[in-house]
């Protein structure tokens, strides 16, 4: 007796795939996903039901996973975790899973004194090794040698979450299972975490402080053309790198022009508190793939100003505007705290995006990082519920664990 077909996705990408399975002559009974929206409704003529429902209704089944590769990984994942049988997924490419860290194997930070990973960001999540330059050589600033050192303890760090053996990464909440790939997998982002002058003086920002003599020091000896060229000879960088460029202001950077000389042939998100409105920083919104992140932090003039220290606010959404006119996507940042964490400036913080007609946004909600342990979900939902109501993409960063992220989440998806 043939078991029933579900699809377990009902995306963009099912249509095709159900043609496929019915000229295969298969006919599903109906489609599986985990959007709690689209659970209870019809797509493509048939229901979409939790995958406990299906549990229930068909007892035993097979399942065709229908998203694109990455999605369809998770998907993969998320079945055998729930002790559904390898065999029962249709598709050839189900891979072999592997413990390991996503940051790990795909990012690198450099800032005036280390190469490190971004778990350094967050004090909640446990903190890899870093590699320092040492002293500071005539040419290189001493960052030949930090990448080399880099390098390796990247690959031991791999090597022992991989084994399950101990390690300085050893109960980081950020380690999960990762699909296996057949091909390199090369670093997807770069972040020149630097810090520069800006015209603001925002209340959490180191930068507020005087930058100190080794960094001014080092700021102006390194070579950024030379540091992208020995990470190209290490193989490291394909097409689809990100160069994130997080020099504090870029626009006032008197190294603008040769940073940007640096990355222009990879993709490239450039960070700007856009006070000033630059010309050759806005053409880089024209290249498709590159994006820009905009950290306003209020929705009040007066609260821009409390936190940010310059009363530029509408100045800076009149940028914003003109910057989106180029095409990219901006991420437009909102970092939490407690004198912007109230209705009225998360309400008028969206709608200034939503007055915005060109470009393409994604609310990007961060945290201050050694936040308050009370600083919960109450603060992050309205935020995420008012931007999805709006029809706005939401990203809640790497400055809150897995775990935050995921009840964040359910819990929007959950709220009335």
């Amino acid at each position: 007796m043939k078991l029933p077909l579900v699809l377990y996705g009902a995306g963009s990408t099912a249509k095709a795939e159900m043609e496929f399975v019915r000229k295969n002559g298969m006919n599903p009974v109906c489609f599986c996903d985990a959007d709690i929206e689209k659970q209870g409704t019809q797509y493509l003529g048939l229901p979409i039901k939790s995958f406990l429902q299906v549990q229930e209704e068909y007892n035993d089944f097979i399942i065709y996973v229908t998203p694109l590769q990455q999605t369809r990984n998770e998907i993969f994942l998320f079945l055998l975790n729930q002790g559904f049988k390898r065999s029962r997924i249709l598709n050839s490419d189900v891979p072999s899973f592997y413990s390991g860290c996503p940051l790990l194997e795909s990012d690198l930070a450099i800032d005036s004194f280390k190469l490190f990973w971004c778990c350094q960001m967050n004090c909640k999540i446990k903190q890899a090794p870093v590699s320092e330059y040492g002293t500071f050589g005539e040419d290189d600033c001493g960052v030949v040698d930090a990448i080399s050192r880099w390098v390796k303890m990247r690959d031991d760090l791999i090597r022992s979450i991989r084994n399950d053996e101990s390690s300085e990464c050893s109960g980081c909440c950020r380690i999960t299972k990762l699909a296996e790939q057949p091909e390199k997998k090369y670093l997807r982002n770069i972040h020149f975490c630097f810090e520069y002058k800006c015209q603001l003086a925002c209340i959490y920002c180191s930068c507020r402080k005087n930058i100190s003599e080794d960094k001014e020091r080092f700021m102006r000896m390194f070579d950024y053309k030379r540091f992208v060229e020995i990470l190209e000879g290490l193989d490291m960088l394909n097409k689809h790198t990100l160069f994130n460029i997080a020099t504090e202001e870029i626009s006032i950077n008197p190294r603008k022009d040769e940073i940007l000389d640096a990355v222009e042939k990879y993709k490239v998100m450039i960070n700007t508190n856009a006070v000033i409105f630059d010309k050759r920083i806005a053409k880089f919104g024209e290249r498709p793939g590159n994006c820009f992140s905009i950290s306003p932090d209020a929705g009040t003039r007066e609260t821009y100003k409390l936190i940010k220290g310059l009363d530029v606010f509408d100045k800076v959404w009149g940028n914003i505007m003109k910057y989106a006119k180029y095409g990219a996507t901006i991420y437009i940042k909102y970092i939490f705290q407690h004198q912007n964490s109230n209705d009225a400036n998360v309400e008028g913080f969206l709608q200034k995006v939503l007055t915005i007609k060109d470009g393409t946004f994604v609310i990007d909600i961060s945290s201050l990082l050694n936040r308050r342990s009370s600083f919960t979900d109450r603060e992050l939902i309205p935020i995420y519920n008012l931007a999805k109501q709006n029809g706005l993409s939401v990203y809640i960063n790497e400055t809150y664990t897995p775990e935050e992220r995921e009840r964040v989440i359910k819990a929007a998806n959950t709220y009335t």
